[in-house]
């Protein structure tokens, strides 16, 4: 099991860096990644749901984000490397990010606080995004969504997993 989450991380690691240094030519990469993903997973079922949940919300809230110009791409809508970076970063939740699953919601949400947010930084920072705000406006607005949405995430997956698709609730 712990050998199955270092080569999660190690892999969306270098996803990650793929497709934010390369955008939409690394995507075909993150495809066959994710379809290896899914060859080693025990329940492809659920996984699937957990992976396609996550990456819609992650999708609507960069898109989001990128209506009211905090992010700014080069075309109105997020890229479609970023799309493939949300499904990659989804396939963490079951897997590198599965400890989360068993810590309270307070430690959820000061993982994404702090942790998530150096990802669209180091993303700034590569050139693959632009911000309109301040960077610790930035910073502070990142921290607060992505708060929430770590607890939602794992509050998804323990709901999927259970077989309660129903009532998700962010507590």
């Amino acid at each position: 099991m712990l050998k199955v989450m270092w080569v999660n991380l190690i892999g969306f690691n270098l996803l990650w860096a793929g497709l934010v240094l390369l955008g939409d030519v690394f995507i075909v990469v993150a495809v066959l990644a994710l379809i290896a993903h899914f060859n080693f997973c025990q329940n492809r079922q659920d996984e699937a749901k957990v992976i396609l949940a996550v990456a819609v919300i992650g999708c609507t809230v960069d898109s989001l984000l990128t209506y009211f110009n905090v992010f700014i791409f080069p075309h109105a809508l997020i890229p479609l490397w970023l799309v493939a970076l949300w499904l990659c970063f989804a396939a963490t939740i079951r897997h590198s990010l599965s400890f989360l699953a068993s810590v309270s919601w307070y430690w959820q949400a000061m993982v994404g606080a702090c942790f998530a947010p150096l990802s669209y930084f180091a993303g700034e920072r590569l050139g693959a995004v632009a911000f309109s705000l301040p960077y610790i406006t930035t910073f502070v607005l990142l921290s607060a969504i992505w708060a929430l949405l770590m607890v939602l995430f794992f509050n998804l997956n323990a709901k999927i997993s259970s077989g309660d698709n129903a009532n998700v609730t962010v507590y």
